[in-house]
């Protein structure tokens, strides 16, 4: 009997230490604790693309005041000018600005302002065009077939796609530019020639 008593005055107070140790335990924490010792979560924003620069800036060129507004309009034209004595060859020709690029011929839209054997006046076609290196260029007048006087600025063929200047002795190329005082190279204007096939 005395063990049982014992045994149970044990269990009681074992029974009793469980209640206290359970009784002690930290309360789980709440949603709200959680979020707040959560850390903070900042989302990666993807890097908006820096704005292209403008080549033009980027370039020394740029410097040079005939350089920073090109005007041309890249157009070609017929105004009535052959490449032969008998007005039978179309000549077309495009207008290149100082510090413009000249375009590369293949095949483009000449815009007609005088009637030729193939179209009509004021009209647009898109024709085949074969650069003329300083060619002796011939025109109707009076109903005949004469030399036209042979254009100062005609581009050398060999500048297509390159920039025109002035050489030393003041012809047109695009090799050994003559160089201005302010440091610019010589750019000048010139006129394209081609044969409109």
């Amino acid at each position: 009997m005395r063990f049982d008593a014992r045994m149970r005055g044990r269990s009681w107070v074992a029974a009793v230490g469980l209640v206290i140790g359970c009784s002690r335990r930290e309360p789980s924490p709440t949603l709200a604790e959680l979020a707040t010792a959560a850390p903070a979560y900042t989302p990666t924003l993807p890097r908006e693309p820096s704005p292209p620069k403008r080549a033009a800036a980027d370039s020394p060129l740029f410097r040079c005041p005939m350089c920073r507004n090109p005007a041309d309009d890249g157009r070609w034209y017929f105004s009535g000018e052959y490449a032969d004595a008998k007005c039978t060859r179309p000549v077309a020709h495009v207008d290149t600005s100082a510090c413009g690029s000249v375009p590369m011929t293949d095949e483009a839209s000449v815009h007609f302002a005088e009637p030729s054997s193939t179209h009509e006046r004021d009209t647009d076609a898109v024709v085949k065009l074969h650069p003329l290196d300083a060619p002796r260029l011939f025109a109707k007048r009076d109903g005949k077939c004469a030399p036209f006087p042979n254009r100062p600025n005609s581009t050398p063929v060999a500048c297509v796609g390159l920039r025109v200047c002035r050489g030393q002795n003041d012809a047109l190329t695009c090799t050994q530019c003559a160089t201005l005082e302010n440091g610019c190279p010589k750019f000048a204007p010139s006129r394209l020639f081609a044969e409109a096939l």
